[in-house]
């Protein structure tokens, strides 16, 4: 917990110009097409969908991910799987349609002038 920022990650020493600092599997990836933003009948069964998804992860993989931010919802307790995904997952490089869920790396600095560059290929 970071104080009046929430959870995130934080260096405890130096980091080196082209150091790795993470390598870390997707928990699962979904086409960007599947994250509807707008509520409509199509959104709620693309949450329904996804919902199932998870429900297939293991205990430990769910609370990873019901506990990342969801920008898109207007109080905490509305989080959605949809909200989540669309504000915690990366673009895989080489397929500019996938996206991936990294628990760990969605804590990393989600920043416009983001200090640490990202690649998932």
């Amino acid at each position: 917990e970071i104080q009046d920022k929430g959870v995130g990650v934080l260096a405890t020493d130096q980091i080196l110009r082209v150091e790795c600092i993470l390598a870390e599997a997707p928990l699962f990836t979904v086409s960007r097409e599947a994250l509807p933003l707008e509520w409509s009948e199509g959104r709620q069964e693309a949450e329904s969908k996804l919902r199932r998804r998870l429900g297939k992860l293991g205990k430990a993989e769910q609370e990873s991910f019901w506990e990342l931010q969801d920008c898109h919802a207007e109080v905490p307790s509305q989080k959605s799987a949809i909200g989540i995904c669309r504000t915690n997952t990366f673009t895989q490089n080489a397929r500019d349609g996938t996206l991936g869920l990294f628990p760990v790396g969605a804590r990393l600095n989600h920043s416009c002038r983001p200090n640490v560059v990202w690649y998932w290929g």
